[in-house]
């Protein structure tokens, strides 16, 4: 591992654990130009920010329910189409994204303009496709907590807890949808990976 590498992952092993997003800019030899701390799921950013990231790296942390692992469910999210369109359109020698045991790291190639705004586009529809899916399951089980609350019996706890398990289960499926969208997509110009980290938190 190189010395820019350590050096990131240092500053990915600090922010993973945050429950809000925070973005980190590196230069190619790991050194930090700049911070910015978001809010729970997203970190924004100005035009003058975007415009000064070119040929850089950046990385920043997804949060997630972490009652998720309560319920047998690894916690897990990929990268958002606007992560990947920022990442191209602002020329970024690299984008990176940490959550749980996980770091996602994406670089462009030079694809064709044409094929990069088709892969955003067809994304964003999974990504909206996944939305709602999730939130379908994710009312049931809240009208499952809310039985229980009211009428709090074994039978009903049980009945939340299913409904609950089922809602961290399809949030980890759609999460693997996307990230398997954009493995398979990587003809078009850029490289992907997905790896398990154990991060050396302090």
């Amino acid at each position: 591992m190189s010395v820019a590498e350590e050096r990131i992952r240092a500053v990915e092993a600090r922010i993973v654990k945050n429950d809000f997003e925070t973005a980190v800019a590196f230069d190619t030899d790991g050194n930090v130009v700049f911070e910015k701390i978001g809010v729970e799921n997203e970190v924004g950013f100005t035009l003058d920010e975007l415009s000064g990231v070119n040929g850089y790296i950046l990385t920043h942390n997804h949060t997630y329910d972490k009652q998720c692992e309560t319920f047998g469910v690894e916690g897990t999210s990929p990268f958002s189409s606007d992560d990947l369109f920022i990442a191209y359109k602002q020329g970024l020698h690299e984008v990176r994204m940490v959550v749980g045991n996980e770091l996602h790291t994406l670089s462009w190639h030079e694809p064709l303009e044409r094929a990069v705004h088709r892969f955003i586009w067809e994304m964003e529809e999974l990504e909206q496709d996944s939305i709602v899916l999730i939130d379908e399951i994710g009312i049931k089980a809240v009208e499952a907590m809310d039985l229980f609350h009211s009428n709090p019996s074994l039978h009903n706890q049980e009945s939340a807890n299913v409904a609950l398990t089922k809602y961290y289960e399809e949030l980890k499926l759609q999460s693997d949808r996307v990230s398997d969208f954009i493995s398979s997509n990587q003809h078009i110009g850029f490289t992907f990976r997905k790896e398990r980290v154990l991060w050396n938190i302090m």
